[in-house]
Formats: C-alpha cells, sequence, structure tokens
C-alpha cells in the first residue's frame, strides 16, 4: 500500500471551512493546500460548485481558529497564485507517475484466475 493510498484511508472526508464574505454570505469551502512564503501562511480553497481555487493570506489564533485576509498586493496575489499552481502541477504529475508504476505492476494472467499470485507463469512467452 503506498503512503497516499494509507493517506486517503485516514482521511474520509477533506478538510472543510466556511468562509464569510464581505456581504454575509457563507460558503462553504474544501481546504486544498497551505503554504509559507515570506514568512507569512497561505491557504488555497475550493469552494463548492466552483471550479476554480480562492487563495487567502491566513493565520491561526491560540484557539484554533483562523483569521482569513484577502490578498490585496497584486504582485503577491500573483505569486502565490503560481506557487500553488506549481504545488499542484507537481503533485499531478506525481500521482500520474504514481498510477504508471502501479499499471506496470498490474498482474497480466492468460488464464484468467486474476490471482496476483498466480504461479503459472502463463504470462511468460514460450517461444
Amino acid at each position: 500500500m503506498t503512503d497516499k493510498q494509507q493517506i486517503d484511508e485516514i482521511i474520509d472526508e477533506p478538510l472543510t471551512l466556511t468562509l464569510t464574505l464581505e456581504d454575509g454570505k457563507e460558503l462553504n469551502c474544501e481546504v486544498l493546500a497551505t503554504l509559507e512564503i515570506d514568512n507569512k501562511e497561505y491557504i488555497a480553497v475550493l469552494p463548492e460548485n466552483e471550479d476554480e481555487f480562492w487563495i487567502y493570506e491566513y493565520s491561526e489564533n491560540e484557539d484554533g481558529t483562523l483569521n482569513i485576509n484577502n490578498i490585496d498586493d497584486d504582485n503577491l496575489f500573483d505569486k502565490v497564485g503560481k506557487a500553488f499552481e506549481d504545488m499542484f502541477e507537481a503533485e499531478e504529475d506525481a500521482d500520474l507517475m504514481l498510477e504508471a508504476d502501479e499499471e506496470e505492476d498490474e498482474h497480466e494472467c492468460n488464464c484468467d484466475c486474476d490471482d496476483d499470485d498466480c504461479d503459472c507463469n502463463c504470462g511468460d512467452s514460450k517461444e
């Protein structure tokens, strides 16, 4: 079992939070990732019914509640957004490589036993 599979089994549901928007509307979001840039913490969330993630600066209070703030500086926003995109792209690439490795390891048995530990050697070519 891979580390990712173990983590997926431990985490049954994604981490979520509720954002209160400026108009008072509450929006449930899945937390995609956090990262630190220049000694500040940032969070990427995916609001329900949205296709694109949103990013914010955040800090945690002593009681564990989060302070979520907009990133007002356009250059900083672009820098943080790029960092998250690079992180997600690297994770996606790693997942694709893992899937390719798992597909290579799949049992190809011609006796249709569907047993990964089959000893029949029917997959060996005998020419």
